[in-house]
C-alpha cells in the first residue's frame, strides 16, 4: 500500500510519513513540478485513497475493540468488514461512525450511544426480528460489554 511506503523511493516508513527522509522529499517535489497537471491530480488522489483508507481501518479496529470486539447479540468475531455500529436511540445520533474523519475523543461518546453488531443481527434488528430492549437490557449500561 503506497501509505506504508516513501512517495519517493518506495522505502518502507511509518504510516504517518509520506518521505522517509527530507532528500527523498526535496527530489520528489522537484520532479513533481516537472509532470503535467493531470497526471499529478490523478496521482495525488491515488495516495489519498489509500492513506484515508488506512485511516478508516485503524480507527475502525480501535472502534470495534472499544465496543468489546464482536457482536453484542451473537458474538460474531470472524471479519472487521462485518461489525457495525447500531445507534440505540436514532433521535440522539450526531453523525454516522462509518468513514468518518474525526478524532478518537469526537467518535467515542457517539460510541457510547451504539451497540456493536454484525451485518446478519444488524438487518434483524431493522426488520424487528431482535428487539433493541432485549440486547441493550442484555449488554447493560457499560458500552464496552459485549456479553448476552
Amino acid at each position: 500500500m503506497s501509505g506504508n511506503h516513501c512517495k519517493c523511493c518506495q522505502k518502507p516508513i511509518r504510516i504517518s510519513y509520506v518521505y522517509c527522509n527530507s532528500e527523498c522529499r526535496n527530489k520528489f517535489q522537484e520532479e513533481e513540478k516537472l509532470r503535467p497537471v493531470e497526471e499529478r491530480i490523478v496521482k495525488d488522489r491515488k495516495y489519498y485513497r489509500d492513506y484515508m483508507m488506512s485511516y478508516h481501518n485503524r480507527t475502525k479496529l480501535k472502534a470495534v475493540e472499544y465496543k468489546g470486539g464482536c457482536c453484542q447479540i451473537c458474538g460474531y468475531v470472524k471479519c472487521l468488514r462485518c461489525l457495525t455500529f447500531h445507534h440505540i436511540d436514532p433521535s440522539e445520533k450526531d453523525f454516522g461512525i462509518a468513514n468518518v474523519s474525526k478524532s478518537w475523543e469526537k467518535i467515542r461518546p457517539e460510541l457510547d450511544k451504539c451497540i456493536l453488531l454484525c451485518l446478519n443481527c444488524h438487518g434483524e434488528v431493522h426488520e424487528g426480528l431482535i428487539t433493541l430492549e432485549q440486547v441493550v437490557g442484555a449488554v447493560g449500561n457499560d458500552p464496552t460489554n459485549s456479553t448476552v
